[in-house]
């Protein structure tokens, strides 16, 4: 993130340091630098935290430091940091009732964007919603089965009534069969591919339908490091995310034009309740050992790229497919 910082002469000629202590602030300065701020001109700065900041200021007499920093500069590091602001939005999460669904519901209510959480199991949802009220989030419930047309159009005229246009779409609705191949049924298959491909499919474009009558917005679809790898016994759910990669980027080429951006974010393993046991067997463990970055990832690893994707952060991206998976992909 960025902040310009207006040269201020005065401000130079008012803080004075002795020349020790302002060599040794000038060394810390510099040692911190590369990791914390970085100059992009006069008077233009490239901060990664409050600390380095407030150190830039001192050093460069702008300011007496973390708890002397005049109120411009504390107001505007406060507003900075609110970067992935989404008041204002209205989105909808498809397959929140429990799991990653859940968590981007939270946090985009979290962020300041009004959510309809979207399931089939309506109790789970309403336990949902209300722990986002307690928190100060906006929700609304809404009961919807991905692969039913006439579901998927009623559960989004129903979120638009109450909050009004959508302006994010979270493809999150997922199913998984682990079976091997040579005992896979069609109806495993057609399970697995109509709620992963063909769900999605359903609902992007009943959303895209009404984006583009309000103006624009942003789809982000929920894939997979397994829709670009493979592993043994997962080959429905490695076809119904590599479907989904391609048909990310076919959306994008075409929606561009109406002021949609569709990305996709690719997780690797991510710890959740129904997973957590598996990961904690030997095999499980073996399959840990495996990722560069020798953990699991969690839940809120996904945080930066769904709030980059829903905000206006990131305006300029389309087409694109974020993979949060601590390396996975590189082994």
């Amino acid at each position: 993130s960025h902040i310009r910082l207006a040269p201020s002469p005065s401000l130079g000629s008012e803080f004075r340091h002795p020349s020790t202590h302002k060599k040794r602030l000038i060394k810390k300065h510099r040692e911190i630098r590369c990791k914390g701020v970085r100059d992009h001109g006069s008077g233009f700065v490239l901060v990664s935290d409050r600390a380095a900041l407030c150190l830039h200021l001192h050093v460069h007499g702008r300011g007496l430091g973390h708890d002397g920093a005049n109120q411009k500069f504390r107001r505007l590091i406060r507003e900075n940091h609110m970067s992935f602001d989404l008041t204002g939005k209205v989105a909808l999460v498809t397959g929140a009732s429990q799991g990653l669904g859940a968590r981007f519901a939270e946090t985009l209510a979290a962020s300041g964007a009004t959510v309809a959480v979207a399931a089939r199991q309506l109790a789970k949802l309403e336990d949902l919603a209300e722990r986002m009220r307690t928190t100060g989030g906006t929700a609304h419930t809404v009961a919807m089965d991905v692969t039913d047309p006439a579901s998927v159009a009623a559960a989004i005229e129903d979120a638009e009534a109450t909050l009004g246009p959508l302006d994010v779409l979270v493809n999150n609705a997922g199913i998984a069969i682990e079976k091997p191949f040579l005992e896979i049924s069609l109806e495993d298959y057609d399970q697995v591919l109509d709620t992963n491909l063909k769900g999605c499919f359903l609902v992007a474009q009943a959303a895209a339908r009404r984006m583009k009558g309000s103006g624009g917005g942003s789809i982000i679809n929920i894939s997979s490091v397994l829709g670009t790898e493979v592993i043994s016994t997962l080959s429905t759910y490695c076809a119904s995310k590599g479907g989904l990669l391609q048909l990310n980027r076919a959306m994008a080429l075409e929606l561009s034009r109406y002021g949609i951006r569709v990305n996709a974010i690719a997780p690797g393993y991510i710890e959740t309740p129904i997973n957590s046991r598996f990961f904690k067997s030997e095999h499980g463990q073996k399959m840990v050992r495996t990722i560069p970055q020798r953990r699991l990832g969690q839940p809120d690893d996904l945080d930066g790229a769904l709030l980059l994707l829903a905000s206006d952060q990131g305006a300029y991206m389309t087409g694109s497919v974020v993979t949060v998976d601590g390396g996975f992909v590189l082994r």
